[in-house]
């Protein structure tokens, strides 16, 4: 819906069906088109003029919050086919990939020297430079450890499993995580495509450009690292139905 029109006529006359694609990526000016559209509803009910049908689309959103705001309006679920999954936990994850998150990762919760210990100087001698950043994070205060973790779930994995865990920020991405990762599933299945979920376009193609300048992924193979999104071409999207060519992973 483009918000000049709503400008020009914030009737919308002669619409008969507006579709919201991807509503579960909740923005300012998603939200602010939700309470337009349903502000127009309400004022078309109460004139008795033709309603307008509004349809909201998603693959993962919460239906019965979306329901419930435009006044528990019915919701229709398209069942698709679906193919056996198997479940691999972050640690799990880890532990196959021999993955280390390193201290400097943006994922990494870190002890931010600048706001409490100063600069480091010789006078403060080790434990400044450790409460710097500079040495052993495990000897920082446990308030810079991971809210979530509880080392009783994770005995059975690997220390540097537990380590990541210990001192990961799960607010954030970790893209060194999904680069590895992808590399990995490249490198060690067979023939097929590997398909990424991330929260919104801008995750997509930041996600792209690191594969793209990968080893892995570069030169050729970069054609066919695709992104699907509502706000990518169609001519762009049909490109994921095609077969890429032999020993290239789509």
């Amino acid at each position: 819906m483009n918000f000049c029109y709503l400008q020009g006529d914030k009737n919308l006359t002669g619409v008969t069906h507006v579709i919201v694609d991807e509503v579960h990526e909740r923005s300012l000016l998603g939200d602010f088109l939700l309470i337009v559209l349903k502000d127009l509803l309400e004022k078309q009910s109460a004139h008795d003029t033709p309603k307008l049908k509004v349809i909201l689309m998603s693959a993962t959103v919460d239906s019965n919050l979306f329901s419930r705001y435009f006044g528990d309006c019915p919701v229709i679920t398209a069942e698709g086919r679906t193919h056996p999954v198997t479940t691999y936990f972050l640690e799990d994850v880890y532990e196959s990939i021999n993955y280390r998150l390193a201290l400097d990762s943006a994922a990494a919760i870190r002890y931010e020297a600048s706001s409490k210990s100063g600069p480091v100087n010789n006078r403060r001698g080790k434990k400044n430079l450790v409460l710097s950043g500079w040495g052993d994070d495990s000897l920082l205060s446990e308030e810079y450890i991971n809210p979530y973790y509880d080392p009783s779930d994770y005995g059975s994995y690997s220390e540097q499993t537990r380590q990541n865990l210990k001192r990961l920020n799960e607010d954030v991405i970790d893209y060194d995580l999904l680069e590895d990762l992808v590399c990995h599933v490249d490198e060690t299945c067979g023939e097929g495509a590997i398909l990424v979920f991330l929260p919104g376009v801008a995750e997509i193609h930041i996600l792209l450009d690191r594969l793209a300048a990968s080893y892995r992924f570069g030169g050729p193979s970069s054609d066919w690292l695709l992104a699907l999104h509502s706000s990518v071409a169609s001519v762009d999207q049909k490109k994921v139905f095609l077969r890429p060519p032999e020993k290239i992973r789509k």
